[in-house]
């Protein structure tokens, strides 16, 4: 290629190359070389799955069309240009000398039972529909009016959600007066049900749903989208509940977003736990790009940790097989505490990682005991407790994870 480039991210990403005369002649045949040195030379910057999915598609179309010389009819023109909120579509032809999605009736059929929003919509808490087949077979999108309805939606397991560009969504959805309701969405017995999504009046204070988080995100050690703690059923997923307690700027680089503000924060409501970084794209306090959640410091070296959840202490039983000794330091084992016995209920305020003492491992993790007359002053291996195991075994939880972080 002669040269390549990239403008926008996200879903307004839009890609341009003008390719040589050789890759316009045989480029189909090799596709996977240019393609390769398209990402080198043109920086395409993090996409999701589908608007990769879509760019790529694109891509090969210009490959496959790009044989007619330029000027006679049919032509893909002097540059290859995609664009990734072109709705992904099975294949792909020429329309108008370029390469476009060739829309049939069925073209919006992926999206039904999910919610969507419109890619270029400014607002930080973007407009979202429910898609669902009418009464007449075609599809519709069903205005979601509340962030309950929305969370419960989700609960229920409705994907999305996926940004989709306005026209394609004016022309394949149709608009219907028919909103989701807040009893179809959440049931009619008011406070749902406990390990569901609670209502906005449940909302701790400080506290704020999380958003874009389908399938489970981890926190980040730093406000770098680079720097994740992966350690199962630790992060947040839909429904989580976080409460922010100071912001910083880092890095912009969280997939479909431009957000370079990012905060410390911790799990206080809903499924996942633990806490640590979040960029504010997930965040769901109705802040504009690059700003943080209100009422918030910036974060210092003396910021003080996540506040802990409502909920002050975890109920946890020590294994029937021995007595566990605890300590004031963690990190290597010394200040010898009372003894937790074998079998014995305590209570639990928080957990810290430090697999520094080989015997905390494969975990790492600490509980630190809020019972008398170990008062929050002493700590004791996560793994040696039963952590939700049954009583006789089989013991496979190291850590209860439903224990926040200090």
């Amino acid at each position: 290629m002669s040269e390549a480039g990239t403008t926008g991210s996200g879903a307004q990403t839009e890609i341009s190359f003008a390719p040589t005369t050789k890759a316009r002649l045989i480029g189909i045949y090799f596709s996977g070389d240019v393609w390769s040195d398209l990402e080198k030379c043109a920086h395409i910057p993090t996409l999701t799955d589908e608007q990769y999915e879509s760019v790529y598609a694109q891509f090969l179309c210009h490959l496959e069309y790009g044989v007619v010389p330029n000027g006679l009819p049919g032509s893909t023109g002097p540059t290859y240009d995609f664009q990734a909120w072109r709705p992904k579509a099975s294949y792909f032809t020429i329309v108008k000398e370029y390469c476009s999605p060739k829309l049939g009736a069925d073209a919006a059929d992926g999206y039904e039972g999910k919610i969507i929003q419109w890619t270029a919509d400014p607002n930080p808490q973007k407009t979202a529909w429910l898609i669902e087949r009418g009464s007449d077979g075609e599809l519709q999108r069903r205005w979601i009016p509340t962030s309950q309805i929305y969370y419960c939606l989700k609960a229920k397991g409705h994907g999305g959600p996926i940004e989709l560009d306005h026209d394609f969504i004016a022309g394949y959805m149709g608009e219907t007066a028919r909103n989701v309701g807040q009893t179809e969405a959440c049931g009619a017995a008011g406070p749902t049900p406990p390990g569901s999504v609670p209502s906005p009046a449940a909302l701790p204070p400080g506290g704020y749903y999380v958003q874009y988080a389908d399938g489970g995100v981890y926190w980040r050690s730093g406000p770098d989208w680079n720097t994740a703690e992966a350690m199962p059923g630790v992060g947040f997923y839909p429904g989580t509940i976080v409460r922010p307690t100071c912001y910083q700027a880092g890095a912009a680089n969280v997939p479909g977003s431009a957000d370079a503000m990012w905060e410390q924060a911790s799990q206080v409501g809903g499924p996942g736990g633990g806490s640590g970084w979040i960029n504010e794209h997930f965040v769901a306090d109705g802040q504009a790009l690059g700003q943080p959640s209100p009422g918030i410091p910036a974060c210092t070296s003396s910021a003080p940790p996540p506040a802990p959840p409502t909920q002050t202490t975890w109920s946890e039983q020590e294994t029937p097989n021995h007595p566990v000794n605890t300590f004031t330091n963690y990190h290597n084992a010394s200040g010898m505490g009372p003894a937790i016995a074998a079998g014995q209920w305590v209570e639990v305020s928080c957990k810290v990682y430090d697999p520094t003492i080989a015997s905390v491992n494969p975990d790492g993790y600490w509980y630190r005991i809020a019972s008398s007359p170990w008062n929050n002053g002493y700590y004791s291996p996560a793994n040696t407790f039963m952590n939700g195991d049954p009583y006789g075994g089989p013991y496979t939880h190291n850590t209860d994870f439903s224990v926040p972080d200090c």
